[in-house]
């Protein structure tokens, strides 16, 4: 699996700095989107492809994937 997605996606590291970043942020609501936020952030990435209207007027540009 992970050697497929090499093909399509470039997997970041998580280290201290970016959990410690992410503890400091209110928002998103979910923690795990706050990995993702700061992450981002740290990378200079300011798209995100997602359902989760949480990612919605907190810096970034939200693309929602169009249904089926």
């Amino acid at each position: 699996m992970v050697d497929a997605l090499r093909n399509i996606a470039v997997l970041l590291p998580l280290d201290a700095e970016i959990l410690a970043k992410a503890l400091r942020l209110d928002k998103p609501r979910e923690f795990e989107d706050r990995i993702h936020l700061t992450t981002m952030q740290s990378y200079g990435i300011d798209n995100v492809l997602s359902n989760d209207s949480d990612f919605d007027n907190i810096g970034v540009v939200r693309i929602a994937p169009k249904p089926r």
